[in-house]
């Protein structure tokens, strides 16, 4: 055998196994490069069929806080909102609603501009909650807030709606309670003469 014959025959037997190995690469291909069968097809409707995707029950209907609102009135808004949706009496805000005064019954009237009335157990938890708020009326940083005006309306809103005897046993307690809150807070009294400024060089400042 000359070795002429020996390089044909190797060289024949690589070409060979070169074509074989084709359609198997060609198998593997179509085996991991395409999905297993056809892709599931959308439902056919109807014409004119519009499709509706319900609202999760989990989200709320409360408004919006207003937008003009800095991130403390924002706080503010949504922790008056998420103390709403607490039975009363309310066990919670002490300590945050005690610095809000008038600004807690302000956030509750937006509500009230949008929402469905609100339910008699509801306006026993808006009671509180203002009630709460006035608790201390010296904590109350903003000092316009000290007045109860926007309490005492949100008191005669839920007035004329009422039909729960103890409801409107406890608008009149309420009543009374917002009307003594003046009363608590004597008017700050300045001295009517201040005397002479201070010489020059007796103190830090001059």
């Amino acid at each position: 055998m000359s070795k002429t014959w020996q390089l044909r025959k190797r060289r024949t037997m690589k070409q060979m196994s070169f074509v074989l190995t084709i359609p198997l690469l060609l198998l593997c291909g179509s085996a991991f490069g395409q999905p297993a069968g056809p892709l599931p097809q959308a439902p056919q409707l109807p014409p004119g069929a519009v499709l509706h995707t319900p609202k999760p029950a989990s989200v709320t209907a409360a408004p919006a806080a207003p937008a003009s609102f800095s991130p403390a009135q924002w706080f503010r808004y949504y922790t008056v909102q998420g103390y709403m949706k607490h039975p009363s009496p309310l066990q919670l805000g002490d300590q945050l609603l005690a610095g809000m005064g008038d600004e807690a019954a302000s956030d509750i009237l937006i509500t009230l501009g949008t929402a469905p009335p609100l339910s008699a157990a509801q306006m026993q938890t808006a009671m509180d909650i203002v009630h709460k708020a006035f608790m201390h009326p010296r904590a109350i940083q903003n000092l316009a807030d000290r007045k109860p005006t926007a309490s005492l309306t949100l008191l005669q809103r839920f007035q004329a709606t009422v039909v729960d005897q103890l409801v409107k046993e406890r608008i009149a307690a309420e009543n009374n309670f917002l009307n003594a809150v003046p009363q608590k807070l004597p008017p700050l009294i300045l001295p009517t003469t201040l005397g002479p400024p201070p010489a020059p060089g007796t103190t830090p400042f001059n």
